[in-house]
């Protein structure tokens, strides 16, 4: 009372930071609070009977979270200091006035102005009167001596009642108390719960009834609902047994294993797209696949953690460790032109930081990225030493590098078995075969016969060169040009060399190596390699007019993987070419023919240009030579055939009767002869046209509408075999190869290239092609390419071994000769070479499926870091090493590398903190799991605040609960399905969620637990929830994202604008978290449900009410196509009423069956519906039309839409969509 008298004294300061000297009868008292300030270190016991209060874990965080934002290390107010004990204890004014009297709390100021009832001069300034219990904490504390353990020396820098913040001490396993209702436990969880609540005076709730229970571990572990077979099985079982079957059934479920995956990825902000404004698509759902992999298997938390942080940094990684690290490769990725790449490199390492703090340490690290933290004991240097661990990685802020291919194990077996098949091949084609061997020499006899005396190789006199860009050609006296000079990007080099009249059959470009390039050469790119895109050749006359040589062929002794293969300088392309890369550091040669041998006239000469283009710079020859040969054998058995121009007659007029196709005229008629090319066709006089300018290749234009049109050329080969047309035509095609039909094709379709394939056999000399293209309508046109190489051509280095004496050729000729003999040559070992192709080819189109994978990895070098002041990365201060922030515990010492162990001189990594996270010493890791595990299974936290375990979070409702799981967890072998199971069979988890008044006005936030929990589903939750209910949800585990549908127009203002394609298959049907997950743009029902973006890390969704999540269930066409599965699972009920039908369609939706009263509204609603539709038909059909898988029997319409109506109602009940 005397307290009360004395507020009207000081009613103008509002915080004890601004407390004047007291007035005359405050005075009085000072003395009396100086005396008792000073008995404090007697310490009074507590009053007989009051439980001791604890300090570090019931009054620290009160003071953490009500005082020290004004009465703190950065501020205080009124010359008060509460964060650390001595100034505490000291008072205000710095020591001057005592607002603490240990023993007494009616005496102590500082408990007085937070009972006051002036909200003027109540503390904490405003805000809302602490809670009673908060209060009740502070007066027995303060009646009990207000004990305070010392802390560190107080000059240190940081507040020593940081250091003894509850979450950071030790886990230990505290005792399991005893309560006095013994019978209702279970296990210990039900003691600590049930201590709780009898000090409380509130009572358990009884057990759930079965179908409730059964309803709420389905939802709770798998996120689906109950089938009305788990029901019956479930009801039909003893009590007990049925609940443990029912555990065992579910935490070995995939569904389980999708259900925690599904929340894991609001940790990892997993998305399928980049972020920021551009927001390109990303392929990350095999990080996906193995997050829910390892929840299937189970996976220990502790190794569940290293694989995600630096499961590459692991000795030997295998392929899923590295995905693993997809974790932190969930960052966002800038791919906007103009932006500085190293800004949104840094942004990703430090939410990586944040992340990481956030998930495994329940801590708000990212304040202190720009200064101390004003409330943790983390300071800013703190910050980036622990940044420094993550910011070696090889990734940048705009590309998806580093990847790596990343099979499933489906790909993977079926690789394996196509592996297997093709050493089979090869060990057929290999095997010992006497008769294939006599049938091998007389094929070489044949060929060696009919090829002319072995030709000479002259070398080439260069008269003039030239190269670009200021690099020198110097001619050297063997011959060669060595180019100098500073290095360009690209270059071509000209030569004109001297001919001396004799044959030129073949050339012979000789790359060589020099000791004034990188590595020998040949190149004098930084590596030695070069690309030589294209080779062009002319002869230029004495007058200086050139005529251009038709190269067709082009052999190298190398060709550098990846596609540089030396026909490629052919090609055309400027962009391909041929490289040697894999052999660098030795000469190399490539042979290049003419399309016919030519003999040059007098003063004649030859350009050749060398071409090197490539994007990759400075990729150009450093030293070569030319040679010309003679050899007409070797030309001959190496050039591709000749194909000399088109000649076109048509277009031919439909006939009076029959089909275009089927009709011959006249080129056709004159079958199986030759055409005449002088020949006048048909009524019109149709002639021949030569058209040299149709090149090969591409799709050529032809006359006319309806009609036929013939295509006629000569084919010249230098020897007999195989060789591959690839056709394109717009209609239908016929071919004629030497005067038979080869290939006829009566389709309609616009003209490609390669739309048929046809091999035929080449006979030695003059072949004949007629093709027949007819048009059906619209455009008219055709295309035809062949390959350059026949399928039996002997390459260059073949020839050069039939030329040898067979007793002089060593085994490298007579092995290629062999493999190529059995493989090009002889019908069987065709026939196994075909075999091999369509084994190789289902490996090409295995390998282009497989999916890509982000991950992290290390650089070899690594990066200094900076404290980044005010967080910006522009502005660095001093560099740090990578470390721990010191009020926690030590790395661990023991921390293997592919380094090997761990030592003093080696600088810490991410492996070193993956094992800090999960050492037994930690103790947040597990306090922050159990208690995101808690919220899974009980609606809230331990600690609710899930993501601030820090001092501005809230206290433990718990705490000796909380630690019991964490030291559970961690003696289990961090074990997660076993502490779920704990969970699962307590006595505490199976109450009812029933409300009584008095329960509700004890604890309205049921934070003792008295109750079961009762709230709706996640956003992806419910979108499963009615896929099962309505027999729709495809179980499929795994694999890409899908596209369910969704509102058009929700991709139109993205930066892509590509547009959403809603699947046909059962992928539209598929559950929630495989939907494609677009930063920019979310699934729109899942943001009216309160998912995130993902741009972040989330760590607990809110959860919204609004009108229109009601409005999107109902309307939502996937929640359509559900009632609509639904209304026919009820419609094909066996032999089924209308009670019936309600009652299984409520069953399946609520996992019970409906009340009489309940039961007896749905059938006046279906009475209703039925006559409605049967007045409007076509709002009937509407309504039985609105999607879903196709029927598996026809329905009347009527009773099928009003049967809808009833589905949709029963899916939106609210009994549906929330767990209970």
């Amino acid at each position: 009372m005397r307290s009360r008298l004395l507020w009207p004294l000081f009613r103008r300061p509002r915080s004890l930071l601004r407390v004047k000297p007291p007035s005359l009868p405050l005075l009085f008292l000072v003395p009396g609070l100086l005396l008792l300030s000073l008995t404090a270190l007697a310490q009074e016991p507590a009053p007989t009977g009051e439980k001791k209060v604890d300090f570090l874990r019931e009054v620290q965080p009160i003071l953490e979270a009500r005082c020290f934002s004004c009465h703190g290390a950065k501020k205080q107010k009124a010359g008060l200091r509460l964060d650390q004990r001595a100034a505490a204890l000291a008072g205000s004014k710095f020591g001057k006035n005592p607002v603490i009297v240990p023993g007494n709390s009616e005496e102590s100021l500082f408990f007085q102005r937070i009972v006051v009832e002036d909200e003027f001069d109540r503390m904490p300034p405003d805000e809302d009167p602490l809670p009673a219990a908060e209060v009740e904490i502070l007066r027995q504390w303060l009646d009990q001596g207000a004990n305070w353990p010392q802390g560190q020396a107080e000059e240190e820098e940081a507040s020593p009642v940081h250091l003894r913040h509850w979450a950071y001490n030790r886990v230990e396993k505290p005792p399991v108390p005893k309560v006095q209702d013994a019978a209702w436990v279970r296990n210990p969880i039900d003691q600590f719960l049930l201590a709780g609540m009898e000090a409380q005076g509130l009572k358990p709730n009884p057990e759930a009834d079965p179908n409730t229970l059964l309803r709420r571990a389905h939802l709770d572990v798998t996120g689906l609902p109950p089938t009305t077979d788990d029901i019956q099985r479930f009801l039909a079982m003893d009590g007990e047994e049925a609940w443990q079957e029912s555990l065992d059934r579910l935490l070995s479920s995939p569904a389980r294993a999708e259900h925690h995956a599904s929340r894991w990825l609001d940790l990892a902000r997993y998305a399928d797209s980049h972020g920021y404004e551009k927001d390109g698509r990303r392929v990350m759902w095999r990080y996906r696949n193995w997050v829910i992999q390892a929840f299937q298997d189970n996976m220990p938390f502790d190794q569940f953690t290293i694989e995600q942080i630096a499961g590459d940094l692991l000795p030997e990684p295998t392929l899923e460790q590295r995905i693993a690290t997809g974790f932190h490769r969930n960052t966002m990725i800038n791919q906007e032109g103009g932006i500085d790449p190293e800004e949104f490199r840094v942004a990703a390492v430090m939410d990586r930081v944040n992340t990481t703090m956030s998930v495994w340490m329940g801590t708000t690290f990212a304040c202190a990225s720009c200064h101390n933290h004003k409330y943790d004991p983390f300071s800013q240097k703190e910050y980036y030493q622990f940044l420094a661990f993550f910011n070696n990685t090889q990734d940048t802020g705009n590309q998806t590098a580093p990847e790596l291919n990343a099979p499933t194990e489906e790909q993977s077996l079926e690789l394996a078995e196509l592996d297997r098949q093709f050493e089979a091949l090869q060990k057929t084609l290999s095997q010992d075969d006497p008769e294939l061997d006599r049938e091998q020499r007389q094929w070489e006899a044949e060929l060696r016969n009919r090829m002319p005396e072995v030709g000479i190789w002259r070398r080439a006199k260069a008269l003039q060169y030239q190269a670009e860009h200021g690099v020198q050609l110097t001619p050297q006296r063997d011959g060669s040009l060595v180019a100098s000079g500073p290095p360009a990007k690209t270059n071509r080099y000209e030569v004109e060399y001297e001919l001396d009249g004799d044959l030129v059959a073949a050339i012979r470009l000789e790359c060589l190596t020099h000791g004034d390039l990188p590595y020998n050469g040949p190149g004098r790119a930084g590596n030695g390699n070069f690309v030589l895109s294209e080779v062009q050749a002319e002869i230029v006359g004495p007058q200086g007019r050139s005529n251009p040589i038709l190269l067709t062929a082009a052999e190298a002794d190398h060709e550098q993987k990846d596609g540089f293969l030396a026909e490629k300088v052919l090609d055309g392309d400027l962009n391909t070419g041929w490289a040697v890369g894999g052999q660098l550091g030795r000469p190399h040669e490539l042979l290049l023919f003419p399309a016919a041998p030519f003999t040059p006239r007098p003063g004649q000469k030859l350009r050749l240009r060398l071409l090197q283009q490539s994007p990759y710079h400075e990729h150009t020859l450093g030293r070569f030579r030319i040679w010309f040969s003679d050899d007409l054998g070797l030309h001959h058995l190496i050039a591709p055939p000749i194909a000399d121009a088109w000649h076109v007659a048509g277009p031919f007029p439909p006939p009076v009767e029959g089909s275009l196709f089927d009709t011959p005229y006249g080129p056709e008629l004159t079958l199986p002869g030759t055409p005449d090319l002088q020949a006048d066709m048909g009524a019109n006089r149709v002639n021949w046209t030569n058209r040299p300018d149709w090149t090969d290749g591409r799709v050529h234009a032809l006359q006319g509408g309806r009609a036929a049109t013939y295509l006629y050329r000569t084919v010249r080969a230098f020897q007999p075999g195989p060789l591959r047309l690839r056709l394109g035509s717009d209609d239908a095609i016929k071919l004629w190869w030497n005067g038979e039909l080869v290939h006829a094709n009566n389709v309609a379709r616009g003209a490609a290239l390669d739309q048929d394939l046809v091999t035929v056999e080449m006979q030695a000399g003059e072949n004949h092609l007629l093709m027949k293209i007819v048009n059906t309508g619209g455009d008219y046109a055709f295309a035809f390419s062949m390959d350059r190489k026949t399928e039996n051509r002997l390459p260059y280095s073949l020839v050069h071994a039939l030329q040898i004496e067979e007793s002089r050729r060593h085994d490298g000729h007579k092995r290629k000769l062999r493999e190529f003999y059995r493989q090009k040559v002889h019908p069987k070992g065709r026939q196994i070479a075909k075999a091999f192709e369509e084994v190789e080819n289902k490996r090409k189109r295995i390998r282009s499926e497989i999916p890509k994978a982000m991950v992290m990895a290390e650089r070899p070098e690594t990066r200094a870091t900076h404290v980044m002041l005010k967080g910006n990365f522009l502005i660095p201060g001093d560099e740090v090493q990578a470390a721990v922030p010191a009020v926690l515990h030590p790395l661990p010492s023991n921390s293997d590398t592919k380094e090997g162990t761990a030592s003093e001189n080696r600088v810490a990594n991410r492996l070193d903190l993956a094992r800090w996270l999960v050492d037994r010493d930690n103790p947040l890791t597990a306090r922050v799991l159990v208690n995101r595990l808690w919220l899974a299974y009980f609606g809230q936290g331990l600690v609710s605040t899930i993501e601030d375990f820090g001092s501005q979070g809230a206290r433990p409702t718990h705490p000796e609960l909380l630690d019991w799981l964490a030291a559970e967890l961690m003696d289990s072998g961090w074990n997660l399905r076993h502490l779920e199971r704990l969970i699962l069979e307590s006595a505490a988890y199976r109450q009812s969620a029933k409300v009584d008044a008095d329960a509700l006005a004890s604890d309205p936030l049921n934070l003792w637990m008295a109750r079961a929990p009762r709230y709706r589903l996640s956003a992806e939750g419910i979108r499963d929830l009615c896929l099962q209910a309505s027999g729709l949800l495809t179980e499929k585990v795994g694999g890409p994202s899908v596209f369910p549908p969704q509102p058009d127009g929700t991709w139109a203002m993205t930066y892509s604008g590509e547009k959403w394609t809603a699947a046909l298959d059962d992928n539209r049907w598929r559950r929630g978290m495989y939907t494609f997950w677009r930063r920019t743009a979310p699934y729109p029902t899942f943001m009216l449900f309160d998912a995130p973006s993902r741009e972040v890390c989330i760590t607990m969704r809110e959860k919204s009410n609004t009108p229109l999540q009601a409005l999107a269930v109902l309307n939502d066409p996937v929640f359509v196509e559900a009632a609509s599965a639904l209304a026919r699972c009820m419609l094909e009920l066996p032999g089924a009423d209308a009670a019936e039908r309600i009652d299984h369609g409520f069953l399946r939706c609520t996992s019970r069956l409906p009340k009489p009263q309940e039961r007896e509204v749905l059938l006046q609603l279906f009475a209703q519906e039925l006559a409605y539709y049967r007045s409007d038909p076509d709002a009937a059909m509407q309504m039985a039309e609105n999607g879903g898988p196709q029927p598996t029997q026809d329905y009347d319409e009527v009773e099928l839409a009003a049967w809808t109506v009833i589905a949709n109602v029963l899916l939106n009940l609210d009994e549906t969509l929330t767990r209970s």
